[in-house]
């Protein structure tokens, strides 16, 4: 088939998709939003009909259906289902002779909806993926022993967390146990590069990466779609929409429940709601690039000041802010990049310095020490040899000092401790 034959085609089919589009929109079967009527959204080659009423979504379908006869199509029923947002979910409904069936939730682009409009099974598919996408690279080389861990931090930050918070700008505002499900998956991939234990301090897993928190991730993911809604040609629905939602919030109506009003409430937390005044006032919002740009910045300003703010307030971790006191990769793990074939030894220095200070028994010297990992280094005298060793033989007798802690904290939480189980060479 020639290229002229394959155009003409493809503007066949596009002249067909605004027809039936065209006929849905007649029927005003669709649902109502202000003065928009909107039958429904097309994503690809994925149809959702929305109606107010069963009478109104059997008006859709039966357009369709007529449609379908029309061009000699066929629509397979079975694969469709209905979401009533109401009590009433026993419903008929049909395309053509196949009843639909009803469901209470369903996946579409990606993203599970129900219809009791609770949104925490979907962030905890979103969690699930994020484990699994990450796991399933490990022949990759994307595990401890592989690939570096400023690689592996590359690849969570452009493959893994796009496809597994994919839509996550319309996810609309998260709880905290949301939130913190997906903080929580964040972590456990931090040690996981790191080869850290599952009690290493909080404040310091994720910051030796220079990972901002997924709550600011989405956050980024939001306002370049703010950004992107302000551009849109104005004859669009979407833009037609989302102004509508702009002037329900300024003439303070109850907006609070809209993705818009999400959007909002996110310019504000980073000190960006001048851009909204702009648009509103002048029609303008910066470029796509100068956006982006302003957008990472303000994020990174406000996930510094927050993580700053998280030390301060912690006394066992005045060690670990002298030692990484900005917000990005670890100077030890950048290290990793030049000298591979001492990673593991790297990775046991880091996890050293970001260790709280504890109090805990020395099993050699059997003192106790209110900062354990100090006194192995600098104080114990039965590993007086081994400080001595460390400066001409290089890191690799750190792991020595790993061997002969008891930890005071029953759950095991002395850095120490937690890197005896790690893999190091000898």
């Amino acid at each position: 088939m020639s290229y002229n034959e394959n155009l003409i085609r493809d503007k066949v089919r596009l002249a067909r998709g605004k027809w039936e589009l065209l006929k849905l929109i007649s029927t005003n079967c669709g649902i109502r939003i202000g003065y928009l009527n909107i039958p429904a959204i097309l994503l690809a080659d994925d149809t959702t009909l929305l109606s107010a009423s069963p009478k109104g979504l059997q008006g859709l379908l039966d357009c369709v259906q007529t449609y379908a006869c029309k061009w000699r199509l066929k629509y397979n029923g079975t694969k469709s289902c209905v979401l009533a947002f109401n009590n009433n979910t026993d419903v008929d409904i049909k395309l053509g002779n196949t009843k639909i069936a009803c469901k209470t939730d369903t996946i579409y682009a990606g993203t599970l909806i129900t219809n009791n409009n609770k949104t925490f099974e979907r962030t905890k598919n979103a969690a699930k993926k994020l484990k699994k996408n990450l796991h399933s690279l490990y022949s990759a080389g994307v595990n401890p022993k592989g690939l570096t861990p400023i690689t592996n931090t590359l690849i969570w930050k452009r493959f893994v967390l796009p496809t597994a918070l994919y839509s996550c700008e319309v996810w609309g505002q998260l709880s905290n146990s949301e939130i913190e499900l997906l903080e929580r998956t964040q972590r456990y991939v931090a040690r996981y590069i790191q080869c850290m234990d599952k009690y290493s301090p909080t404040d310091s897993t994720t910051s030796n990466l220079g990972l901002w928190s997924l709550e600011a991730v989405i956050d980024k993911f939001k306002l370049l779609f703010f950004g992107r809604l302000c551009r849109s040609k104005s004859g669009t629905t979407h833009k037609k929409l989302f102004n509508m939602c702009i002037s329900q919030f300024i003439l303070d109506e109850n907006a609070e429940h809209s993705i818009t009003y999400n959007l909002i409430t996110t310019l504000v937390k980073y000190d960006l709601f001048s851009f909204l005044e702009t648009y509103v006032n002048e029609d303008y919002i910066p470029e796509k690039v100068l956006w982006s740009k302003i957008v990472r910045q303000s994020i990174e300003i406000y996930e510094e000041n927050r993580w700053k703010s998280n030390l301060e307030n912690r006394n066992e971790l005045k060690r670990y802010s002298k030692i990484h006191p900005t917000l990005c990769e670890h100077r030890l793990i950048r290290l990793t990049v030049l000298y591979p074939d001492a990673k593991l030894e790297l990775l046991v220095l880091v996890a050293l310095g970001s260790a709280a200070i504890k109090k805990a028994t020395c099993t050699l010297c059997n003192k106790q020490s209110l900062d354990i990992v100090k006194h192995l280094i600098m104080e114990c005298h039965v590993l007086l040899t081994e400080r001595n060793n460390i400066s001409t033989h290089q890191s690799r007798h750190v792991n020595t000092f790993s061997q002969y802690v008891t930890t005071s904290d029953k759950k095991g939480t002395d850095a120490v401790n937690v890197i005896s189980a790690m893999p190091l060479h000898s």
